[in-house]
């Protein structure tokens, strides 16, 4: 039976002939079943049932409301979800009579989304009244509604929960307050920045519990913090020992009051944009020494090697790098640094990490090897096009996408014609990737592989190369259109014999071949 099945099942009335206990019994079966293969999308459905005289069906629907609820994306889809819910303002005196005091602010939280704003006005009042930290929410929904009442309501409503016991609440829901001032939904600049001065007076409630609110809701804070010119040290002392380094970051902005200890954690932090910014705060105040900046030149960021030796004089870099190299220190700063610094007479030192175990060292070691020799690192990929390893094939495949040859789209047919399913996957993915009308004919043989799932990859590839087919300004080469057009003949009788797909993907195709 299928969904529309359940619901008729629902929406009979009691038969004479039936007994009440097979009546309700069935209806209980029916939404068992609803609650199975349903989803959020069918609150505005069974909203009805909420009044069944049955209390057994009353509560069993509203269980269900209740579970898909909590499933919803209380950000993106609320309103979208809820707006249908058949509902009036009497209906509401008997929900609060026949379901518990938690039950009846979840149907408030739904009526806070309904399309019929008096409804929404209702439920403001209520969410306001209801001395539930979980209102707050969808009070701040009801600042950005369309009807000027309402959003004064939910103004005065937000007044009442500016107290100490509401105040995690409040910093839970400060990302909630950035969205909707992001999409331009409403402006709440004044009401948010009172309830910020509001959060922001309780300093030391905010200091002790600052690690307990979520990570989004830290940043935000750090940045409010920051932006407000707040002098209490003890506040950027807590984001420097954050776990998040966007938090961490806004400890920098009060350089001048961290300790040397917590300077140099700094420069050891994991995160590089902290170590860079640690760094320049540091060359900012001229303190940026030679013995400093010689324990950077190898750092795994580009931006930090890049500081570090332009605050060094008279050293021999290419040296450095090699001489880490070779003894197996700091590799992908001292790798990437030799290529930086045209370190060509150390190549050698590279090779070896071609070959390595490390999948992360080998695409390190050729990228660097192809800015010091590109020949080499050409000669490499070709031999290695169809490495066993996905990740380093797939790598190989993203470099020849823009450095192919004949050469190279041969071999990659050979590899299509011969290789296993993720070989050949791999190769639609070249084939797609260069595009135009050089490989399009490949994209058509992919409708015939003997892989399903290959064959929907290449009709999403076709798909794709039509959208892009317009903007090919340059007129195809005549030898390319013929083959195009010839394998799309031979593909279309094969298409037409197999009957892989219920619509053939090559419709239209030869339009483009004209």
């Amino acid at each position: 039976m299928q969904l529309i099945d359940y619901f008729k099942i629902l929406e009979k009335n009691k038969s004479i002939f039936s007994s009440n206990r097979d009546f309700v019994s069935d209806k209980i079966n029916a939404l068992q079943n609803i609650w199975e293969i349903g989803n959020p999308s069918l609150i505005p459905n069974l909203f009805p049932y909420l009044k069944s005289d049955s209390k057994e069906i009353r509560e069993f629907t509203f269980f269900i409301i209740d579970d898909f609820f909590n499933k919803l994306d209380k950000k993106n889809h609320l309103y979208e979800t809820l707006r249908y819910c058949e509902v009036k303002i009497a209906d509401f005196k008997f929900f609060k009579n026949n379901f518990s005091v938690k039950d009846y602010f979840t149907l408030i939280q739904i009526a806070s989304q309904n399309r019929n704003g008096y409804i929404r006005e209702f439920a403001v009042e209520e969410l306001s009244n209801s001395e539930n930290s979980d209102a707050i929410k969808f009070i701040i929904f009801r600042l950005s509604d369309w009807v000027e009442i309402i959003r004064n309501k939910a103004v005065q409503a937000l007044v009442n929960f500016k107290k100490i016991e509401y105040l995690n609440c409040l910093v839970e829901n400060l990302y909630l307050f950035e969205w909707i001032i992001k999409t331009k939904r409403a402006n709440l600049t004044i009401v948010y920045e009172n309830i910020f001065q509001f959060i922001l007076e309780e300093e030391n409630y905010l200091l002790d519990n600052i690690k307990n609110f979520s990570e989004k809701n830290r940043i935000i804070l750090a940045r409010k913090v920051y932006n407000s010119k707040n002098e209490n040290d003890r506040f950027f002392k807590e984001f420097l020992n954050d776990k998040n380094y966007l938090v961490r970051i806004f400890a920098l902005k009060k350089f001048d009051i961290l300790n040397k200890i917590e300077i140099e954690n700094l420069l050891k932090d994991k995160s590089s944009k902290i170590r860079l910014q640690t760094l320049f705060e540091i060359d900012k105040r001229k303190n940026l020494t030679s013995e400093i900046a010689l324990n950077f030149v190898a750092d795994e960021s580009a931006a930090i090697r890049d500081l570090a030796r332009k605050n060094l004089r008279n050293v021999d870099f290419a040296e450095i790098y090699a001489d880490n190299i070779k003894n197996n220190k700091n590799l992908k700063g001292s790798i990437f640094g030799l290529s930086e610094v045209q370190g060509k007479k150390y190549v050698n030192y590279i090779f070896p990490f071609l070959t390595c175990e490390k999948t992360y060292l080998v695409k390190i070691a050729f990228l660097s090897i192809e800015k010091l020799e590109p020949q080499i690192a050409f000669d490499f990929a070709y031999e290695n096009f169809e490495n066993k390893n996905i990740f380093l094939r797939n790598f190989f495949v993203k470099y020849f996408v823009k450095h192919y040859t004949e050469d190279v789209l041969e071999k990659a047919r050979y590899i299509y014609k011969t290789g296993d399913y993720e070989a050949r996957k791999s190769m639609l993915r070249l084939f797609s990737s260069i595009g135009k009308y050089i490989t399009i004919s490949d994209l058509m043989i992919g409708l015939i592989d003997e892989n399903p799932a290959l064959r929907d990859l290449s009709v999403n590839y076709i798909e794709n190369w039509k959208l892009k087919a317009n903007s090919y300004f340059i007129e195809p080469d005549p030898a390319l259109l013929k083959k195009s057009k010839e394998i799309h003949e031979i593909v279309c009788e094969i298409l037409k014999e197999k009957k892989y797909f219920y619509r053939n993907p090559l419709e239209n195709l030869d339009f483009y071949f004209k």
